[in-house]
């Protein structure tokens, strides 16, 4: 039987409309392949403005190391076990710059103290009898002390790296003393015992700078 003129229109539209489906999916799909496609094109230039204009990192500086403590090394005591101990702590970048001796002329040593240019380390013993303020020139330092003990520390001098020796300070009991650093060491301290005069004594040398 031959369609009728209606039954042609019908099939004709359906047609029509299957041919524009197919052609709106296949526009979807060709989209959205060029959307994936182009994506990571899309973020490189989305980023790039923020990466480049991100500031450099400045390296950092290596600190420059501080230098190694001298150690202190113990030379003596000698003397008696009277007072009470003392030790000195010099600060590592202090040089001597004078010793301040209390004592009687020809009878005992009373008290002494060492100072730094960082300032005093302490004094020993006791103020008594007469001062004596010993100021070292700038290259001069403390090489090596004697005098005489016995229960106490009678008499003291101080002996430099020129030759120089001060004293003696104290009085003529005991028996003789010698205490030296060794080549290429300063004394910069004492320790010891000391109550009301200085019972004990002996130096504290480092390598000298």
């Amino acid at each position: 039987m031959r369609p009728t003129k209606q039954e042609d229109n019908v099939k004709s539209l359906v047609l029509r409309w299957s041919l524009v489906a197919v052609l709106v999916v296949g526009s979807a799909v060709a989209l959205g392949q060029s959307l994936v496609t182009a994506q990571p094109g899309a973020d490189s230039q989305l980023y790039l403005p923020l990466v480049s204009n991100m500031p450099t990192p400045t390296p950092t500086a290596t600190p420059t190391p501080l230098p190694t403590p001298r150690p202190l090394n113990q030379i003596g005591p000698v003397g008696g076990s009277g007072g009470d101990p003392f030790r000195d702590n010099p600060p590592d970048n202090g040089n001597v710059t004078s010793i301040e001796i209390y004592y009687a002329p020809g009878v005992a040593l009373y008290g002494i103290q060492l100072v730094l240019s960082t300032g005093g380390l302490g004094f020993h013993g006791t103020t008594s009898g007469s001062l004596d303020d010993i100021k070292l020139a700038p290259d001069e330092y403390i090489t090596g002390i004697s005098g005489r003990k016995g229960d106490l520390i009678d008499q003291i001098s101080i002996v430099t790296a020129n030759k120089t020796t001060y004293g003696p300070y104290g009085g003529e009991g005991g028996g003789p003393f010698s205490l030296s650093a060794d080549s290429g060491y300063e004394i910069v301290g004492f320790f010891g015992r000391s109550g009301w005069q200085i019972d004990q004594i002996g130096g504290l040398a480092r390598v000298r700078r």
